[in-house]
């Protein structure tokens, strides 16, 4: 009967995460493939946030997906330059200068000499906005941490703007 109970809920553990989407794949093409060129612009921005010898942090894109409404992504390239697994997390955020947890459903966890660009999220109700059109600056830091949770590096704050 153990057996059985252990079973049914990794069962379900599983299908709620497929069912929230917090696997990191979607289902439908990000906006930057499926939009117009001048909303696409807005998007993809591919700045350079950070490059030294711990890590390089690339902002790739900014976009909504349509079965999370009120719900912003923004992908990430982590570059893991360290010797050590790192876990990654935003810290310290901010979306038009107002305090904002930005997360993950799962965490981004890199062996050395690694990357990825697992998307981050935040819900944007409490910014008074009702799209990411209207975002005009995201603020954070990269926090890594090492296997025991302990501080590898934390960046300064990084700023991504957005200009139509």
């Amino acid at each position: 009967m153990k057996k059985f109970k252990g079973s049914m809920v990794g069962v379900l553990v599983a299908g709620m995460l497929v069912l929230s989407g917090c696997d990191g794949a979607s289902t439908t093409p990000p906006p930057s493939e499926s939009a117009s060129q001048s909303e696409s612009q807005k998007n993809v921005v591919e700045q350079v946030l950070v490059d030294n010898e711990s890590v390089k942090v690339t902002f790739i894109e900014i976009f909504e997906e349509q079965s999370l409404p009120g719900t912003c992504y923004i992908r990430v390239k982590v570059e893991n330059k360290t010797d050590k697994t790192v876990t990654v997390s935003l810290t310290d955020s901010y979306v038009n200068d107002t305090a904002q947890t930005i997360g993950s459903g799962l965490p981004m966890t890199l062996a050395p000499g690694k990357n990825s660009q697992t998307p981050f999220f935040f819900g944007y109700s409490n910014l008074g906005i009702s799209s990411k059109d209207e975002i005009e600056k995201i603020e954070f830091k990269v926090w890594l941490m090492d296997e025991n949770y302990d501080t590898v590096l934390k960046t300064e704050d990084l700023v991504v703007e957005f200009n139509d």
